[in-house]
């Protein structure tokens, strides 16, 4: 059944821990089977006006892993114990006007009044003694009413709860084929990648296996290397259906040992090569996407007390808790509504991030990307790669030989 003997290997070494699960198992039986039968003897035995002693229960018999080791609790050591934080308190929406009451008109500024001091919502503390004060108002959307564990944690690593399904046989011709080709040749492959072979490549929808017909895997890595010309040529990774915009940076060079009235005097030099996406459409696209219902709106401060005898003091764990984003909520509420505007004006924070970056694998094509990431997000969440929370603004090309020549 199995093309190598490394498969054998493998599968005898499953059957052979399977074989020792039976064993105690056959063991455990056979050994309650002999106290019943000692205990229906010994009552055989006493005379019928005798007086029975009750015998206490059997000991139940211990409960064994499939590997047949003992199944006992494992507990972590007291340092590496982490309680999970209680889901935050949920705060209640400011409630909508009654139908019959008049509609309020927007607050303008006048010159004549003094502005009317803002207004806090605080919620109730939780299980740690933390609160939420919110400026002005409670939240109209709140994205903790749909975040989770799985929101803010990624791994490889977690237990799949999917069974297997049962059947007569134990695999089927395309299952026995996939089983062999994972037990045979490298042993780097692991459970994940085969799953992800067979849910996300085998039964994709445009998958047709007529296309494999005489595959090479060198021959195709071959063709992705010089796919659309040569690879040094970074304008055919842009494209400008996909929004990027090319355009030059000139930059003004100094000389060593010559002086120049101004900058603006200075010789400039052209680099081409600079590809970039308007940051106002970048932060729509940012919006209209699955992610943005993680996106928290209004800013809040965060405080914790651990008694009412004891002063508050004031948490700072995100970007949307510090008193710089709740200064400009409030400095964005305070203005005028343009054309009487009801809708619900909010500060995106964005936090821009640059470093260096290789084209390919071999070679020395590089760029210099900027993405762009918003701060109304956690920090939890953008630190997923699965979120893919970094944004594209723009690709800096290096200097090339060519500005030697320029100085000579």
């Amino acid at each position: 059944m199995f093309d190598s003997a490394w498969g054998l290997a493998n599968h005898k070494c499953s059957k052979c821990a399977q074989k020792e699960a039976g064993s105690i198992t056959s063991l455990i039986e056979k050994w309650r089977q002999d106290w019943d039968r000692q205990l229906a003897a010994k009552s055989a035995e006493a005379p019928d006006d005798a007086e029975i002693p009750d015998f206490r229960e059997p000991t139940p018999p211990p409960i064994v892993r499939p590997s047949g080791l003992p199944n006992r609790a494992c507990r972590l050591p007291k340092c590496y114990r982490d309680i999970l934080p209680p889901l935050p308190i949920l705060p209640q929406p400011s409630q909508a006007p009654a139908a019959d009451s008049p509609p309020q008109s927007l607050p303008t500024s006048s010159p004549s009044h003094s502005p009317t001091p803002p207004q806090s919502c605080v919620t109730q503390p939780d299980h740690y003694g933390l609160f939420r004060t919110y400026p002005d108002s409670f939240p109209s959307y709140s994205p903790d009413k749909i975040t989770s564990l799985a929101h803010l944690s990624d791994s490889t690593h977690f237990a799949n709860a999917q069974q297997p399904a049962a059947g007569s046989r134990p695999w089927c011709a395309t299952t026995y084929r996939l089983m062999c080709w994972f037990h045979g040749g490298s042993t780097m492959k692991s459970l994940t990648e085969l799953d992800h072979l067979v849910n996300e490549v085998i039964l994709a929808d445009d998958f047709d296996k007529a296309d494999l017909q005489g595959f090479r895997a060198s021959r195709e890595l071959e063709h992705l290397d010089n796919y659309q010309g040569d690879p040094e040529d970074i304008r055919s990774s842009f494209s400008m259906a996909d929004g990027w915009i090319e355009t030059s940076v000139k930059i003004c060079l100094p000389a060593d040992g010559v002086k120049h009235p101004s900058e603006e005097s200075a010789p400039e030099f052209a680099v081409p090569g600079l590809f970039y996406h308007r940051p106002l459409e970048v932060l729509k696209t940012a919006f209209r996407e699955a992610s943005a219902e993680q996106f928290h709106l209004t800013p809040f401060e965060t405080s914790f007390q651990p008694s009412p005898n004891e002063p508050v003091e004031c948490v700072y764990s995100e970007l949307y808790m510090s008193p710089a984003m709740i200064n400009k909520h409030r400095k964005i509420a305070s203005t005028p509504r343009v054309d009487s505007c009801t809708l619900e004006m909010v500060v995106a924070s964005i936090m821009l991030w640059s470093d260096s970056t290789h084209l390919a694998s071999f070679g020395t094509a590089s760029l210099w990307p900027i993405y762009m990431y918003f701060g109304n997000q956690s920090k939890y969440v953008r630190g997923k790669p699965s979120c893919f929370a970094a944004h594209h603004l723009a690709y800096i090309p290096k200097l090339t030989d060519t500005i030697q020549d320029f100085y000579q």
